[in-house]
């Protein structure tokens, strides 16, 4: 019963013991109530073939002493006295070797995981009549210990796993943060140094390109460290990481790879992990000991390789985050930069540095786009958009952040450049588009350039801007002439489509307006846009069913409403082409009648415009003379006599007169 009791205060006590050196002063002491025995020690084993001896003194306390050179003991279950290496323990233990005939006792292991870290020696010369059930007591005893190391052994290691853990999710919180390169890559090897325990640490960058690798991120390491850069076949990190594996060198200097300039600043020992992103090595994190041998261990290979593929993720996130960003300042069209990154560029320009200065924009506008997407297709618009930047890029070749600011808009801003400069980049890119035309007739490029210039802070952006467009109108204006005749071309080719017998009558249809239109009394530009009028007036008609177009029958009431609305799709097609847009109204009324009976709105006498009333006479002649699907054409007496019969009710009188003397003259 006592001895009962006395186990379960031992076994309590050893429950309670945090570390080896507390078990075996817990259990030599106890012991030693307990057994009677003339000598009871603990022997432990040590790092470096040392042991330590715990005992009991006479006043109680505990004993402790370190030998040295431990007697090798594989001894793995209890024995008994005599044997000889315990014999020979006792005396390294003691000082004194016992006589193998006189001396009593037994040795019980100690062990930890089912290895060997010491013995509990029980001695006693005069009565060995005890030792058979305390050898048995003292075994439960060792049991309860070797259980007690090993479970406290598996303590620590979740502990220490745990406080791994914990520094892992505080890296990985901040890797996460950090989505841009250039915060998280010194974030990484900072909290790596950290987390393993080293005294330095450093990323090095696999540069492809140039064969090299480098290092531009280090933490605890001179600043030389930052401009190397080793050819890969020479670098024992670079070369190693093609396996993707872990790399240990232990004894830097001594590779054969070994880089001068590390040797010089003291690495001894390099842990090095390759960091993989899409199955390619693009980074080795290295952690660093220097001026000491440090033998890493699998831990600290676990715990590495946990950073770097967090890093790669990060960095993986990284690319993809900067690739959005440059999606989000980047027109998908024409690869340019979008009006986004043009307010960037304006917003680093307004922060008021005047190294940028003279500052020149240039605002660029594609004439015509319009006409192109409503007369060709969006597909045509975009190909010209294309070709436009592709031409605007060409001539900068990289100069400024030319900006897609719209539809057929484009804007340059060109630091330290000054209104000479950008004339010549002006007249370069008009340049580039003459010889595009050239070699492409259908092609018909046309753009209107302005500049602005900025000598100093004074002028603002938005004021910069609204030079450059304003010299882009005036530039603009300059060109409309030969412009319009390429949209005239183009409407006259979507029309044809709708009415194909137009095209052959286009030059008497441009004769007769020209000599109307003086005959009238018009001048100038007046002439041009009745000619222009004259050709693109029924340009509505693509906006009509063709099977109403070239229905051969009557057309019911319908069909009529319908082919009437093609003057207003007319009106809508030119007035919002800036070209053509003073023409416009002149083909909204062309359907109007003298007497008020006309539409679309019902307008009489002179509240119809002049060219209006001029084209409705030389519209309906020129119908009236040309093959239909509903008739043939009439003859010239014929349709000269409809017309003078509709004088002071369809058309004007006093035109009408004017105009027949003009077809009977040609």
């Amino acid at each position: 019963m006592k001895n009962q009791l006395a186990y379960i205060e031992l076994s309590s006590e050893i429950i309670r013991c945090t570390d080896k050196e507390a078990f075996a002063g817990t259990a030599v002491r106890h012991l030693s109530q307990i057994v009677k025995a003339e000598k009871i020690f603990v022997k432990l084993k040590q790092e470096g073939n040392y042991f330590r001896v715990y005992s009991v003194g006479p006043d109680g306390s505990i004993n402790i002493a370190t030998k040295q050179k431990s007697p090798d003991c594989n001894l793995n279950t209890a024995v008994d006295f005599p044997v000889e290496s315990c014999l020979d323990c006792y005396a390294a233990v003691t000082g004194e070797r016992p006589d193998p005939e006189t001396v009593h006792g037994f040795c019980v292991p100690l062990t930890e995981n089912e290895a060997k870290v010491g013995s509990i020696v029980v001695v006693n010369h005069r009565d060995p009549t005890h030792l058979e059930p305390d050898r048995h007591f003292v075994s439960v005893i060792a049991n309860l210990f070797s259980a007690a190391l090993t479970k406290l052994n598996l303590v620590e290691k979740l502990t220490v796993h745990l406080e791994n853990q914990k520094r892992i999710a505080m890296l990985s919180s901040q890797i996460i943060k950090n989505l841009h390169t250039e915060n998280l890559l010194p974030s990484v090897v900072a909290s790596a140094k950290a987390v393993i325990g080293t005294n330095a640490c450093m990323l090095g960058l696999i540069d492809r390109q140039h064969n090299v690798i480098h290092f531009p991120y280090v933490y605890n390491m001179p600043e030389s460290v930052r401009y190397l850069n080793i050819p890969i076949e020479k670098s024992a990190l670079a070369t190693e990481a093609h396996s993707q594996q872990a790399i240990i060198i232990q004894d830097y200097p001594s590779h054969k790879l070994a880089h001068p300039e590390f040797v010089r600043i003291g690495i001894k020992s390099i842990l090095g992990i390759p960091i993989v992103i899409e199955g390619e090595v693009e980074a080795v994190l290295a952690l660093v000991d220097l001026n000491d041998y440090r033998q890493f261990t699998p831990q600290d290979v676990d715990l590495a390789e946990i950073i770097a593929m967090q890093t790669a993720v990060a960095l993986d996130n990284a690319k993809l985050v900067a690739k959005l960003r440059m999606a989000s300042m980047t027109d998908p069209l024409t690869g340019l930069y979008n009006r986004g990154y043009y307010n960037h560029l304006v917003s680093q320009v307004e922060s008021g540095d005047e190294r940028v200065y003279p500052l020149s924009m240039m605002v660029i506008d594609l004439d015509g786009l319009k006409i192109v997407n409503d007369t060709q297709g969006h597909d045509k618009g975009d190909q010209i958009i294309k070709v436009a930047a592709q031409t605007i890029a060409s001539v900068m070749q990289g100069k400024g952040g030319i900006s897609r600011m719209g539809g057929d808009e484009f804007a340059i801003l060109l630091p330290n450049t000054d209104l000479a400069e950008a004339n010549w980049y002006r007249q370069q890119i008009l340049a580039k588009v003459d010889e595009l035309n050239q070699a492409y007739p259908d092609l018909n490029l046309s753009l209107s350039i302005g500049i602005g210039c900025a000598k100093d802070g004074s002028t603002s952006i938005k004021e910069l801007y609204r030079a450059a467009d304003h010299d882009m109108y005036v530039c603009k204006r300059n060109t409309s002439f030969s412009f319009k005749k390429n949209i005239v071309l183009a409407l006259r080719m979507m029309l044809a489509d709708c009415e194909p017998q137009l095209e052959a009558r286009s030059a008497w249809v441009e004769k007769v307006a020209r000599e109307f239109a003086r005959a009238v009394g018009l001048k100038g530009g007046q002439v041009f846009d009745f000619i222009t009028v004259a050709l693109v007036h029924d340009v509505g008609k693509v906006g009509v069913a063709r099977s109403i177009l070239n229905n051969p029958g009557p057309l019911n009431k319908q069909e009529y409403e319908e082919i009437k609305q093609h003057s207003q799709i007319g009106y809508r097609i030119t007035i919002n082409l800036n070209e053509l847009a003073n023409i416009a109204t002149h083909i909204l009324y062309h359907h109007e009648r003298w007497d008020g009976k006309g539409y679309p709105d019902g307008l009489k006498g002179g509240q119809i415009p002049l060219q209006s009333r001029m084209l409705a006479l030389l519209d309906s002649y020129e119908a009236m003379t040309s093959d239909r699907v509903y008739r043939q054409a009439m003859s010239h007496q014929e349709a000269v006599s409809e017309i003078r019969a509709g004088a002071g009710s369809q058309f004007d009188p006093h035109l009408t007169e004017i105009f027949l003397d003009v077809v009977n003259s040609i």
